[in-house]
This record gives structure tokens, C-alpha cells and sequence, in this order.
């Protein structure tokens, strides 16, 4: 396991119900599996509301999102073909979806032959929803702003799905020669709901400023575009609406009034980059 200690930052054992440290913190690890790992409560508008994961899960449960799903499986699976063993970190796992189908394409033999999956997410709620949609894989309720609570170095892939990014955390946890893959949304994403009143746009430059972010730890080496057609109506409508960002700028009337239109055609397009950790490869 590669787990620390969000205090001390040595590695966490699990003993029985017990996360513990060799110094002596101790966290329990909950009902459903995961454990928490803040030391402090975060704000009410930090990480994403129940409303806003009920609405994702009952979206992304309805496969419109799969391509990108399918598309990031198919990376990391190119990633890992040679390995025997390696660790798959979810920064930011929200209720699970991309992490859990990650697995399902790994397959038993794959898990079985020393695959790690770990999530990590802000949200407790969150993380909880993980945990019992996907108990093969370990889940923590950590702040990424502070730390990404797994060992230096010890992460082959690291997903960073529409979450936040921490370049130092980021270049500490992932191996020399592992992959940082990232999705952000495209410019046109969801252009068809931004004349909502309160919904929010995506910058033209937002792939630039990701790589400019990340210059100096990471190198670009690939990406690649998904872009889709979705006829939505009703209650995905709705729930599309309330899981983005925008869900906290949104008055009910609002989403309630998405619910009554026909079949509308809304574009979904992502950016995939995967990037390669700069320095000496091990």
C-alpha cells in the first residue's frame, strides 16, 4: 500500500479497521472502505455538493460520457502493457465513474497480478460513493491543495479528470518514467447551455495555460480530442446542467425549465493530454 500519513507523511499500514503510521496516527477506515485523511473540514463550497454527484452519477450511469471513459482506458492500458505491477492514482476520483470503469477493462487477471487502484477526492461524499461502486480500489478523503497523500514516486499513472492540479504534489508522487494523463474540457463544451443565465464558459486557452502550468516538471508527449453529439432531453438535461461547475450558479427554476424541453442536441468535447514526468527515467 502506498498510503502516508497526512501528518507525518510516513507510510500507513491498514490493521484490521486502523490506518496507523509508525509515529502513531491513526485513521479508521469507514463502513464502506475508504478512509479519511484530512485534518481539518473543509469549506462548504470546496469540492462538489451531494446534488452535484447524484445529478453525475445518474449522467455518466447513462453512458453519454463513455467515449472519453473508453478513451482514457485505452491510454492507460497502452501505458501499463509492459508492466507486471503498477499504481493508478485518480486525483480528484469524484463518485468513482472513470476509476471504476478503468478497472473493469484492467480485468481479475490484471488486478490479480499486482494492479493498484487509488482514489482520492475532497468530497466525503464523494469518496464515499466510490468506495462502494468500486471496493477493489483504495479510497482516501484528502485535501490534493495540501497533499497527495501516496509515496513519493510510487504512482505509474495519475488521472486528473476535470480536477484540480497540483504540479508539485504531482511531480513528488509519480514515478520517473510514469504518465500524467489529464482531461479538460474544449471551448465548445457545452456551448449549446452557456446562454443559461449563471452558466460558465471554458476558456479559449485553456489547453495553453495547462501546458504552460505544467512546463518545467512535465513534457507533453501526446493528446487528443473526443468530441461528441449528444441528443439530451429531460432529466439528462437537468442532470448534465447540475453536475458541472455551473450547478452552483444555476437557480432551480433554471434547471426545472431544461427538464420541459424537447431533445436537444448538446456538444461534449474533451482535450486528452498525457504528459511524461521531466528528469532521469529510472
Amino acid at each position: 500500500m502506498t498510503l502516508i500519513c497526512p501528518v507525518c507523511r510516513q507510510a500507513l499500514a491498514l490493521n484490521g479497521r486502523t490506518y496507523g503510521c509508525p509515529a502513531g496516527h491513526a485513521f479508521d477506515r469507514a463502513r464502506e472502505g475508504y478512509v479519511n485523511l484530512l485534518l481539518r473540514r473543509p469549506g462548504s463550497s470546496v469540492g462538489d455538493s451531494r446534488e452535484m454527484l447524484a445529478a453525475r452519477r445518474a449522467f455518466l450511469g447513462g453512458g453519454h460520457y463513455r467515449p472519453l471513459s473508453d478513451a482514457i482506458n485505452e491510454r492507460v492500458q497502452s501505458q501499463l502493457a509492459h508492466r507486471t505491477a503498477a499504481t493508478v492514482l485518480d486525483v480528484g476520483c469524484g463518485e468513482g465513474y472513470y476509476l471504476c470503469r478503468l478497472r473493469a477493462t484492467l480485468g481479475p487477471a490484471r488486478s490479480q497480478s499486482g494492479a493498484i487502484l487509488i482514489g482520492v477526492d475532497v468530497a466525503r461524499e464523494a469518496v464515499r460513493l466510490a468506495a462502494r461502486a468500486c471496493p477493489e480500489a483504495t479510497f482516501a478523503v484528502a485535501d490534493v491543495w495540501s497533499l497527495v497523500p501516496v509515496a513519493d514516486g510510487s504512482v505509474d499513472v495519475l488521472l486528473s479528470v476535470f480536477s484540480p492540479r497540483n504540479r508539485a504534489e504531482f511531480e513528488r508522487v509519480l514515478a520517473p518514467d510514469g504518465l500524467l494523463l489529464v482531461v479538460v474540457p474544449e471551448p465548445e463544451h457545452l456551448q449549446e447551455l452557456r446562454s443559461l443565465p449563471g452558466f460558465l464558459g471554458v476558456p479559449e486557452d485553456k489547453r495553453d495555460a495547462l501546458v504552460q502550468q505544467l512546463t518545467g516538471g512535465f513534457r507533453l508527449v501526446d493528446e487528443r480530442v473526443i468530441s461528441l453529439r449528444l441528443g439530451l432531453v429531460g432529466d439528462d438535461l437537468v442532470h448534465l446542467a447540475a453536475m458541472t461547475p455551473s450547478a452552483r450558479h444555476l437557480s432551480p427554476a433554471t434547471l426545472e425549465g431544461l427538464r420541459a424541453l424537447a431533445m436537444t442536441p448538446v456538444t461534449a468535447a474533451f482535450r486528452l493530454l498525457g504528459f511524461a514526468k521531466v528528469g532521469p527515467r529510472r
